[in-house]
Order: structure tokens, then sequence, then C-alpha cells
């Protein structure tokens, strides 16, 4: 999906995008206003030059959720990996990745609450979202499935395992789970309680 209106074919003017995309990350983490006007100065661009790139406030905000997300999946998926799990352990694996997506949602808390609300309005919006998830479950039913195939994971429906990982990583979208540095191990004990294999207990 492209969100720009330029066909980017040059690497001036994919970085010009990506400093743009940047900038609305900046703004929203810094609690700026949040306008192309502001966004384009903190750039070090001119308003003129955000709208060559993205013709509305939506197609900008949808490019830095697209980032920020991506952002997120990668740093997850540094832990969620099988080698990790099989040097770690579940519990240490799960806690670090809970710890990671805590510390990613808190830190573009403002940016995914604006993305998730523009979500029914926005195309753009909502396409990010549906891709970045259909990528995500992808990743976690890979990551799941080795861990199944090492006796690490529980046996059973890949597809509602990965679902429901996904499902309790949202929580920490919660604001709720930004301000209490207990939750994030105490959801990672119950991811570990939800996936670990029946009948093993894992040293803590």
């Amino acid at each position: 999906m492209s969100n720009n209106r330029s066909p980017l074919r040059t690497p001036k003017s994919r970085r010009t995008r990506q400093r743009l995309i940047e900038a609305v990350l900046e703004t929203l983490r810094t609690d700026r206003d949040w306008s192309p006007e502001q966004v384009a100065e903190v750039a070090g661009l001119s308003p003129a030059t955000f709208y060559v790139y993205f013709a509305s406030k939506d197609q900008a905000l949808a490019a830095a959720f697209d980032e920020a997300l991506g952002q997120l999946e990668a740093s997850v998926f540094e832990v969620l990996e099988i080698e990790t799990l099989l040097e770690l352990g579940l519990g240490e694996v799960l806690s670090r990745a809970a710890e990671l997506a805590a510390e990613g949602f808190r830190r573009d808390s403002r940016l995914v609450r604006l993305a998730l609300a523009r979500i029914p309005d926005s195309p753009e919006v909502r396409n990010v979202y549906r891709e970045r998830q259909r990528r995500f479950l992808a990743r976690l039913e890979r990551f799941l499935g080795l861990g199944q195939a090492a006796g690490k994971v529980r046996d059973g429906d890949l597809d509602l395992l990965a679902s429901a990982t996904l499902v309790l990583l949202q929580a920490f979208q919660n604001p709720l789970a930004h301000t209490d540095p207990r939750l994030p191990s105490l959801l990672a004990q119950a991811w570990k309680a939800m996936i670990q294999p029946e009948g093993i207990v894992e040293a803590p």
C-alpha cells in the first residue's frame, strides 16, 4: 500500500518522506501540536512539502502508524525466536517480549490512540492496521509452531493460540499498562500459563 502522492522514484524523495514520517512520530511522542505545519517544522521542511507527500493528515498518520507498528514488531520478534526460546526458556522469553510490547505501546500511546480512533473512517489507517495485524499473526504462528515442535509450547490450534497471544499483547495499549510497572510481569505470567505445555512446570 502507498500513502504518498509522489512516485518516490528517487532516493532523495524516499528520504524526504521518511523525514516527515519520523517528524510525525517525534511530534506525537513529545505532545507537540499535531498539525502539518508542526510536522514540517520538526522535519525542517516547508508545509508545502508535507502536502507533496501526504494529501491529508490521515495519510501521514497512517504512515507513522505503520512505522511505529513495524518498530514494535521488530523489537518483539528479536526476542520471539526459537533459538532464544531454547536458550532462555519460555518464561524468560515471554517476560522480555511483554516488557518490549509495553515499552513500545507506552512510547507511542498518543499515536496509537489517535490511529485507532480513525480506523472506522480512514481507509488508510484501517489498511495499515489490518496488514500489520496479518503480518504479526503470521510471525506468531511461526514462532508458536516451532515452539510446539520443540516441546516448549502446548499442542493446539495455531490460529487460536496466535490470536489469543495477539489479544494479550494488545492489552498493553491500555493506559493502565503504562502506569503500573507490575502489569507486564503479570501479563507475561498469564501468557505463559496460556501456551506452556500441560504437565510441564518450568523453573522460575
